[in-house]
Parts: C-alpha cells; sequence; structure tokens
C-alpha cells in the first residue's frame, strides 16, 4: 500500500480535527506536523481507516491560497495552517513533481480507485469509505 501511495503524484489531506484552527493538527505522510501547531500533531496510526485511501481523486471546490513552488510538504502544511485563522481552508493538496502547495477551504473530493491494505475487510473498508 505504501510503494503505491508513494507513486502518487498530488497528495492532500485536512490539516485540523475540526477543519479550522481550533482542532487538533493532524500529521502529514511521513510524520510531518506544521510547526504553526502548539500541541503534538494527532497520530492517526490507531484510527480503524488508517489502512483505507482514496486513489486518482478529484479535489472538489475551487483553489483557494496557492503557496510557492518548492516548497517542501512541511512547509505546505505549515503555510496552510498558518493561514487558517484569517481564511476558511481546511485542506491542501501538495503536487510532488510541481511542488506545489494549494489551500482549499472545501475538504471533500472524489476517487475513483480504494486502496486498503492487506487484511482490511469489505465491510471494515466501506465503513471508511462512507465515513
Amino acid at each position: 500500500m505504501a510503494i503505491y501511495l508513494n507513486a502518487c503524484s498530488v497528495t492532500g489531506q485536512p490539516m485540523t480535527s475540526t477543519g479550522d484552527n481550533t482542532g487538533s493538527c493532524i500529521e502529514g505522510p511521513e510524520d510531518e506536523c506544521a510547526a504553526t501547531c502548539k500541541d503534538p500533531c494527532q497520530d492517526c496510526t490507531a484510527d480503524p481507516c488508517s489502512g483505507y485511501k482514496g486513489a486518482q481523486c478529484l479535489k472538489n471546490g475551487s483553489p483557494g491560497e496557492t503557496g510557492d513552488k518548492g516548497l517542501p510538504y512541511a512547509a505546505c502544511l505549515t503555510f496552510c495552517t498558518l493561514q487558517m485563522s484569517s481564511n476558511p481552508w481546511s485542506y491542501m493538496t501538495y503536487d510532488k513533481e510541481q511542488q506545489e502547495c494549494i489551500c482549499y477551504d472545501d475538504p471533500t473530493f472524489t476517487c475513483s480507485i480504494q486502496v486498503v491494505k492487506f487484511g482490511m475487510t469489505i465491510d471494515e473498508a466501506n465503513a471508511c469509505h462512507d465515513a
């Protein structure tokens, strides 16, 4: 699963657990935590849906703030999280090839492929998909 997902060009994630700057920060795919977070980032590995991911996704909504090209993922996460206090951003995407960071106010997306960790049942995958 990790090898497949590492081949994806664009990665996205919510920045906080609540979608605003009052929630717990959520760590990135390589355990990155936005530098603006006061508390440790929420570790999602204990979440029963951590073995479920979407691939070949289309991001809904219009792009909001775009960071300077060349930012690493952790800087993108910090950039978008920092902008939450003055903007409605709740979700970010990062294009690895272009090194482009975009903050969004709409956290929704539609994926055409479901990727699951070995051993996850169809009922568990469906529960994560519907969440």
